[in-house]
């Protein structure tokens, strides 16, 4: 059986960054302290779960101010380790007026956002699991 958590957090330091001002109440709410960590150590635990994962981007610059976790991020994590990292992508909170600016186009042409299912760390159980 494939197992896929389909709203996956990077946990990589540009991920907690991303977050700007919420970072120790999110710490608070998991009850521990949320730091982020190295690539290696993300796929590590990902593949450790028995999971393929879709990574979820992260913008929430225009609120906060904090710096994004952009799509091209978690499209090029993706990109490195496709074996454990099936998809990739993400949502912005901009108004629709700063979403019709002209962007770069993505480094992926497959990067698409996904269910709305979520996991709180690392080596939980996957949100899906499919044949």
């Amino acid at each position: 059986m494939r197992r896929i958590d389909l709203h996956c957090y990077p946990g990589t330091q540009e991920w907690i960054a991303s977050q700007g001002p919420y970072v120790e109440a999110l710490g608070k709410y998991w009850g521990k302290e949320w730091v982020g960590k190295s690539e290696a150590d993300v796929v590590a635990d990902v593949t450790a779960a028995g999971v393929e994962a879709v990574l979820v981007a992260f913008d929430i610059e225009s609120v906060t101010g904090a710096p994004p976790c952009r799509n091209d991020y978690v499209a090029a994590l993706r990109d490195r380790h496709p074996g454990t990292f099936i998809q990739a992508g993400g949502r912005s909170t901009r108004s629709r007026a700063s979403r019709r600016s002209p962007r770069p186009p993505p480094r992926s042409a497959s990067t698409a956002c996904s269910a709305s299912t979520s996991t709180r760390s690392w080596g939980t159980t996957p949100s899906t699991s499919r044949p």
